[in-house]
């Protein structure tokens, strides 16, 4: 037997019904990347889960945060917590080689960490 997986293309108003469902979280400003706090247009945003979808995390609001595709990139599957260690590990051994990618990973790590910290306070 043979199964086909069918590929859903998403659309414009797919996008604006997710964002729409994220705005009912206090204090989401949904032009800003979580982790790097740049600007993001409604072309470039995404949808990261702070507990990934593919390892068990829940689809609700509160395991979403709009993220810019560099960073959801970067972030991968893993957890907020193990990308706050990642992140460490990373400016560890950027420190030798790029000052600008290490200020950039510096300002994510921080944010990371915030959300943590957001985190555990609930």
């Amino acid at each position: 037997m043979v199964t086909r997986c069918s590929i859903k293309v998403v659309t414009k108003s797919d996008i604006i019904t997710i964002f729409v469902f994220m705005r009912s979280k206090k204090g989401v400003d949904l032009s800003v990347c979580a982790y790097c706090k740049t600007k993001i247009d409604e072309y470039s945003r995404t949808v990261d889960h702070l507990f990934p979808k593919s390892r068990g995390g829940k689809l609700s609001n509160s395991n979403k945060v709009p993220c810019c595709g560099d960073c959801n990139k970067l972030k991968a599957n893993m957890s907020v917590v193990e990308f706050g260690r990642a992140l460490s590990s990373m400016i560890f051994h950027e420190h030798l080689r790029h000052k600008e990618t290490l200020s950039k990973l510096k300002k994510i790590k921080i944010n990371v960490e915030k959300i943590i910290d957001d985190r555990r306070k609930k």
